[in-house]
């Protein structure tokens, strides 16, 4: 695996070491809880038929959430670029020769024009400021009839109030980001020469063995300075909390926003 350093300044705003370590305690201790995100993702890279794609960019790569999910569908001759601007979390981005990890933001990457089959954002689009710079620059290196596709926590949901209400007012490093919806999506798309295929929200749960785990991987993969007992009061009153077949689950559900590259 090839690592390239570059400009931090611009793009995804970089994870903290703090913010870093509770994220991989929170996905080591309950590693299935995103297991239904899995589902949704693997969905949408299929649709978009990520087996034939020979050259593949992932924005926002964090830990490697879904990097692991694009190894092991991509052709075996195909390339991974991903792309993250914190060292602390792509420090734990897994090892592959088809992989090249840049820390740096996509705009500064450097990526060739016309190069790439197949861009991926997942749970990161919101964190990067230059939402319009950054779809040029999709565009730009997209191969004619290639596929940008993010997936993120949906503007209107209860995951985006969540974080606007609970996580940036309890994180030290805050969050104020803006999140896409379709009527967003197709004002970057159209201003961007990008076309937008579609737009659409899939529920996926978040799901535990018991109502603490819940609470101290809310706490952790937030990193939330609030005790416990206020986590599960704040949970009760955001994300509506169930018991079902035997798991807990939270309310939570991501946009998917699928674009082509075309001259036509």
């Amino acid at each position: 695996m090839e690592t390239i350093s570059a400009n931090q300044t611009d793009g995804i705003q970089a994870f903290t070491n703090e913010r870093a370590a509770g994220y991989k305690s929170a996905s080591t201790g309950s590693p299935l809880a995103r297991a239904s995100e899995i589902t949704c993702i693997q969905h949408a890279l299929l649709t978009a038929e990520i087996e034939n794609a020979n050259s593949v960019v992932e924005v926002g790569a964090g830990q490697g959430f879904v990097t692991a999910l694009l190894l092991k569908l991509l052709p075996s001759a195909a390339t991974l670029i991903c792309i993250e601007p914190s060292s602390h979390m792509a420090a734990h981005l897994p090892d592959d020769h088809r992989l090249t990890k840049k820390i740096c933001a996509l705009t500064s990457a450097q990526i060739p024009k016309d190069s790439v089959d197949l861009i991926v954002s997942v749970a990161a689009f919101h964190h990067i400021p230059n939402k319009y710079q950054t779809f040029l620059e999709c565009r730009s290196i997209l191969r004619e009839g290639g596929t940008l596709i993010i997936i993120d926590v949906n503007h209107g949901t209860e995951a985006q109030k969540w974080f606007d209400f609970v996580v940036n007012p309890h994180c030290p490093s805050r969050h104020e980001a803006d999140f896409l919806d379709e009527d967003f999506s197709r004002v970057l798309s159209n201003r961007s020469g990008l076309r937008h295929e579609r737009s659409y929200i899939e529920r996926t749960p978040w799901r535990f063995d018991s109502r603490e785990e819940m609470e101290l991987y809310a706490q952790g993969i937030f990193c939330l300075t609030t005790n416990q007992p206020d986590i599960r009061q704040l949970i009760n009153q955001n994300l509506t909390p169930i018991k079902n077949n035997g798991k807990y689950e939270m309310s939570w559900s991501l946009g998917v926003h699928i674009f082509t590259k075309s001259d036509i």
